[in-house]
Parts: C-alpha cells; sequence; structure tokens
C-alpha cells in the first residue's frame, strides 16, 4: 500500500495516493507554546481510500529540541470532511513538547515520519516559547 503525508492544520495524514519516492526537502512547520506547558506539535496516522486505517507510520526523533523534550502517545484521530472521508476515526500518533520551566525563545527539533511503504518524510518544525501572562501560574 502506499501512502502520502499531507499537512492538514498541524497534521501529518498519511494517505494511500503516492508512490514512494525520494526524500524531499523537510517539511518547515511552526508552533507557538508557553514556556513548561505541553504543545501538540504533530499528529500522525494512516487513512486508506476507504477511511479504514491503515499501519501507523514510525515516528522518529531525527534533532532533540535544545531546551525542552518531546514525547509520542498514542491516540485516536477524528478526521472530518477530508475529500474521500467526510468522517472517520483511527489510532494516531501524537508528538508533544514541553519547554524547559523557565525557557523563552525559539527551540527547534526535527522528526523523520516513515510510512509502512517506506517513504520517509522529514518535519523541521520551529517552536516559539513564551512565558506565561503575568498572574498565571504553571
Amino acid at each position: 500500500m502506499r501512502f502520502r503525508f499531507v499537512p492538514l492544520a498541524g497534521l501529518a495524514l498519511a494517505l494511500s495516493l503516492a508512490p514512494a519516492m525520494a526524500q524531499p526537502a523537510p517539511l518547515e512547520r511552526n508552533v507557538k507554546a508557553q514556556s513548561g506547558r505541553d504543545v501538540r506539535v504533530g499528529v500522525f496516522a494512516a487513512i486508506r481510500s476507504d477511511c479504514s486505517s491503515g499501519p501507523l507510520p514510525t515516528v522518529r526523533l531525527k534533532d532533540k529540541p535544545a531546551n525542552g523534550t518531546i514525547v509520542v502517545r498514542q491516540g485516536k484521530l477524528r478526521a472530518t470532511n477530508l475529500p474521500q472521508c467526510l468522517a472517520a476515526e483511527v489510532p494516531a500518533f501524537v508528538a508533544i513538547y514541553r519547554s524547559s520551566p523557565d525557557f523563552a525563545g525559539t527551540d527547534q527539533l526535527t522528526l523523520e515520519i516513515v510510512a509502512a511503504n517506506g517513504r520517509i518524510q522529514l518535519q523541521r518544525i520551529q517552536v516559539t516559547v513564551e512565558k506565561p501572562p503575568v498572574g498565571q501560574s504553571l
């Protein structure tokens, strides 16, 4: 089965449409976060053309963030209004970033997503971390 990664509002969704090809340039994304708080930086799933779930991609950390941590958890993706699937719920991996407690500034990480067919997509994610507004505790 062949898959294609399509960014969708911060999501990478593997669809069975395109053949495996040479690795393209990394997908660049920007995310805003508050210092010391979790923020979702990616959701990765596979949806077949018949709207059923495909095999989950492998998610690897290629370049770790200098001022925070990244974890990947398993969850579910509810996708609505995709061209071929008006509603689907499939298993997914969710990548979550958390900065060091007192860090404010820009951090960067790179994820490698490998589809079941071997196709690789790199996602370079720049995280802009701000301190919480005055008066709000962590």
